[in-house]
Order: structure tokens, then sequence, then C-alpha cells
């Protein structure tokens, strides 16, 4: 179980780490947008806005993926374990899914608002 936890906790870690990451790129990437944006006075919750909301797209789009291949995974597994020891895994495909765009979604949100504080002053 605290091996469940250490890994939960990296994945997390390196989770918000990689959108960070990306979505710094995109920042740097638009920079000069950016400071023509500040110059004729837009706001920072202005400016920041828009990668926030690409983040939110990114854990969204990326979470669904994720749910619908572990949803296949488990499909397949439980075919394969039923032909060898006869058990089934139980799972509400439903709540799988929500759980992880929530988490998803929650996760890039966190990543985006790290990026875009610490990069768009």
């Amino acid at each position: 179980s605290q091996i469940a936890i250490l890994c939960f906790i990296l994945s997390l870690a390196i989770s918000i780490f990689v959108i960070s990451n990306t979505i710094r790129l995109t920042i740097f990437s638009r920079k000069s947008l950016i400071e023509s944006f500040q110059l004729i006075g837009a706001t920072r919750s202005f400016v920041r806005f828009p990668f926030i909301v690409e983040g939110l797209f990114h854990g969204f789009f990326g979470s669904m993926l994720s749910a619908i291949a572990l949803y296949f995974l488990i499909d397949y597994g439980n075919t394969v374990i039923d032909d060898i020891i006869s058990f089934k895994i139980n799972f509400d495909p439903y709540l799988l899914s929500a759980t992880l765009v929530f988490i998803g979604i929650m996760i890039s949100t966190i990543g985006s608002i790290r990026a875009t504080s610490k990069y768009i002053k």
C-alpha cells in the first residue's frame, strides 16, 4: 500500500511537471504576442486565460483517451483471466471515465496555473 501511494505521488508530480513544461514552451513560443498584449494594457488574467484553457483541453482529451484504453484493456483482461481462473473484474465504466476525466482536468489545471503564474509576469 505504501508503494502504491508512492507511485501515485510520483506519477502526479511527473504529470504536473510535464504539463507545466508544455505550457511553458507554449508561452515562450508566443512571447512576442504576450508582450504586445501587455504593452496595450491587457491584464495578467486576460493573458493567462488561454493557456489555462489549453491545459484543460489537454487534460480532458488525454484523460478521455486513457479512459477508453483502460476500458478496453480491462475488458480484454477479463476475457483472458476468465478463461484461466474463472474470475471477472467488475467495474463501472462511467464512474471510471468520470474519475479519470476529473483527475486529468485537475492535474492539467494545476500544471497550467503553475506555469502561467511562474512565467507570465
